[in-house]
């Protein structure tokens, strides 16, 4: 327990050092900005990340045309606490989300939290969010759904897409059901978005925020035959359908791209690539048979406090401004996204509570001077709800020269599978 009191103690009294640095220049419009978040995709399973087989061409253009993060951290081992650090620059226990939202459970983000969508949307930005969602617990409209978290247009699910990622038939447009939807899901989800872009009625320079959080590469994984074809030579039917998926996902990836392209738009949009979590263990659950994600040369997995379990490949394209086929080894959080969106916009982040994530925009300035004063960390609950202590691990604070990886706690990680029997984890009524 002195970890986690050490923890806490560096939350509460580390500054942000880092300058502002706001997207101030007034003839400058306000760039675009693109949230890619992929579900239980692991630090080894890009092409551009060393991984041997797995094709992902637009990915790795992506990367060659903007700087690939080999530190990159997501706020939880789990998706729901991941998710919520992403939309508030909050560690997910300031916000009593501490591991997964099961259906029906009465566990959301709380209202009084302040999204990046939120402020976004405050400053002219229009906003759209499609795919997973999995920080409410119901869609029936009984709780907060996407709308109530800033966001115009949204097309999602609570948690998985089903049946499976082909064909799924439980996305929610707008409140509403949208009923069987044809094709993989992350394309569903890409079509969504270049539709909206197409129809919305926003003035010429009005800037947009898209948030797009595929459901692959989380079971249950399907991948339609053109996708299974590029890897003919893998014998295994359910590794076959996990390779076929990444590469699924990719070519979603690159439908937006090419949409960027065609309508101007690639050079005044910021775009980040990443995953909520490490890659999930095979067969840990019924249902995981087709889990072949890989943490690369790290140890663990998801739910795992080890590196695996948040460290999750990394990659930022903003033309002219981040560095183009770049490698940077300076940890990163997607706590870092609403500060960072922030400066983007031009506009404060929120003075009322404790932000946990740092701007990173000082990273890319030519003449750099970037030191981290935002501490990297978090908890994860499950095995407190068993009675045990909670697991930790910690990212320290790091300068502009690339540090080696640290050592994690020695706690053992944990392993429960996602079940109906998973205790609640209210908000806390003391988290500040």
């Amino acid at each position: 327990m002195n970890f986690l009191r050490t923890c806490r103690h560096l939350f509460l009294t580390l500054g942000c050092a880092v300058p502002a640095l706001a997207f101030a220049a007034a003839s400058a419009p306000r760039p675009n900005i693109i949230v890619l978040l992929c579900d239980d995709l692991g630090y080894g399973d890009l092409s551009c990340f060393a991984h041997p087989e797995i094709r992902t061409p637009h990915l790795d253009q992506l990367a060659r045309e903007g700087t690939r993060f080999t530190n990159c951290y997501s706020a939880s081992p789990v998706c729901s606490p991941s998710r919520a650090g992403l939309m508030t620059g909050r560690t997910p226990n300031r916000l009593g989300i501490r591991d997964w939202i099961p259906p029906q459970s009465g566990i959301f983000l709380r209202p009084a939290e302040i999204t990046v969508a939120q402020l976004l949307k405050k400053v002219g930005y229009h906003t759209f969010h499609a795919g997973k969602w999995h920080l409410n617990s119901r869609t029936d409209g009984y709780e907060p759904t996407p709308g109530d978290a800033g966001f115009d247009h949204w097309l999602y699910t609570q948690n998985n897409a089903a049946p499976s990622h082909l064909n799924p038939r439980n996305f929610i447009r707008n409140g509403q059901p949208a009923g069987p939807l044809t094709g993989p899901s992350s394309h569903l989800v890409v079509a969504e978005a270049t539709r909206w872009l197409d129809t919305t009625q926003r003035a010429a320079d009005a800037p947009f925020f898209l948030n797009l959080w595929f459901h692959e590469t989380h079971e249950p994984v399907a991948a339609t035959e053109e996708f299974l074809a590029l890897y003919p030579d893998e014998k295994n039917p359910d590794r076959r359908h996990y390779l076929g998926a990444a590469s699924q996902m990719d070519a979603a990836v690159g439908q937006l791209l090419r949409y960027l392209d065609d309508h101007g738009l690639r050079d005044n949009t910021f775009i980040y690539f990443s995953s909520d979590n490490g890659p999930e263990t095979l067969k840990r659950y019924k249902g995981a048979e087709r889990s072949y994600g890989s943490p690369g040369p790290l140890r663990g997995m998801k739910l795992h406090v080890t590196e695996a379990g948040y460290r999750v490949p990394g990659i930022i394209r903003w033309p002219g401004h981040v560095a183009a086929g770049a490698t940077n080894a300076e940890p990163i959080c997607n706590l870092d996204l609403l500060p960072t969106a922030c400066a983007l916009a031009g506009i404060a982040p929120p003075r009322d509570r404790a932000l946990d994530g740092a701007n990173l925009l000082p990273l890319f300035a030519v003449n750099r001077s970037y030191v981290r004063t935002r501490f990297i960390g978090s908890t994860i609950s499950p095995s407190a709800n068993r009675g045990l202590s909670p697991s930790a691990t910690a990212r320290g604070n790091s300068s502009p020269t690339p540090r080696s990886r640290t050592s994690n706690s020695t706690t053992s990680p944990p392993t429960s599978a996602k079940n109906k029997t998973s205790p609640r984890n209210t908000p806390s009524a003391s988290a500040p």
